[in-house]
C-alpha cells in the first residue's frame, strides 16, 4: 500500500517537474516569438475582441493568417489564455506548456496499459518530460504539440477499447484524434492512416459494426466539417 502511495506521489511530482520545465521563464527562453506564434497571438486576440481573424473572417475554421492557412484549435484555446493572463508572450506559449506536460502524463498511461509496470511507466514518462524535442516545442507557441498530446490520448483510449472491448472508449477515441486533425495538419495525414489500419485490425478480429458505429459517427462528425 505504502509502495503504491510512494508511486503515486512520484507520478504526481513529475508531472510538476515536468511542468516547471515548460513554463519557467516561457516569457523569454525562448527570447522572442517566431512569426507563427505572433499570427496564432494575433488572431487569437483578434478572436476575442471581435468575433473576427485579421482578414474580417468571423470565426472560421481555417485561418488564413499568412496565406499559410492555419488550422483553429491552437488559436481558439490561445484566446481563452489571452482573456484570462492578457496579451502576452506567456498567454501565447501556455496552451503549448500544458499539452506538453499533458503529453508526460498520457506517456505513463500507454505505457502502463501496454507493459502493466508502474516502473517503466515512470521511466517512459520521465523519458518524455526531459525529451529536447518535447521541452522545445512545448516552450514555443507551436500547434505541433498539442496536436501530439490529442492524438497520443486518442491511441490510450484505443488500447482501452482493445484491451477491455470498452465500446465507449472508441468514440473517445474518436474526439481527441477529430480534434487532433483541427490543431495541425500533419495529423490529417496521421489520423486517416490509422483509423484505416483500426479498421483493418477490426475486420481481422471481427468486431461487430454496431460496437464501432458510435466511434465512426463522432470522427465523421470533424471530417465532415
Amino acid at each position: 500500500m505504502k509502495k503504491a502511495v510512494i508511486k503515486q506521489i512520484g507520478l504526481v511530482l513529475l508531472v510538476a517537474f515536468s511542468l516547471f520545465l515548460r513554463l519557467y521563464k516561457i516569457s523569454s527562453l525562448p527570447p522572442s516569438l517566431n512569426w507563427d506564434e505572433v499570427s496564432h497571438g494575433f488572431n487569437a486576440f483578434s478572436v476575442l475582441e471581435t468575433g473576427k481573424d485579421e482578414w474580417g473572417q468571423s470565426f472560421p475554421l481555417i485561418f488564413r493568417a499568412y496565406g499559410d492557412y492555419k488550422l483553429p484549435l491552437y488559436i481558439y484555446l490561445t484566446s481563452l489564455s489571452i482573456k484570462f493572463f492578457g496579451l502576452n508572450i506567456f498567454s501565447v506559449r501556455l496552451v503549448s506548456a500544458l499539452a506538453g506536460t499533458g503529453l508526460v502524463l498520457v506517456s505513463y498511461l500507454i505505457a502502463l496499459k501496454i507493459t502493466k509496470s508502474k516502473s517503466l511507466s515512470f521511466f517512459a514518462a520521465f523519458l518524455t518530460a526531459v525529451s529536447p524535442w518535447s521541452l522545445f516545442v512545448s516552450r514555443a507557441g507551436l500547434e505541433a504539440n498539442l496536436a501530439a498530446f490529442l492524438f497520443a490520448l486518442g491511441v490510450y483510449f484505443l488500447i482501452n477499447f482493445l484491451d477491455k472491448s470498452d465500446y465507449k472508449k472508441l468514440s473517445y477515441t474518436a474526439f481527441f484524434w477529430g480534434l487532433s486533425v483541427y490543431a495541425y495538419n500533419s495529423a490529417r495525414v496521421l489520423v486517416p492512416l490509422f483509423v484505416l489500419f483500426c479498421l483493418l485490425l477490426f475486420i481481422k478480429t471481427k468486431v461487430s459494426f454496431r460496437h464501432i458505429k458510435l466511434g465512426l459517427i463522432v470522427l465523421s462528425i470533424f471530417l465532415f466539417f
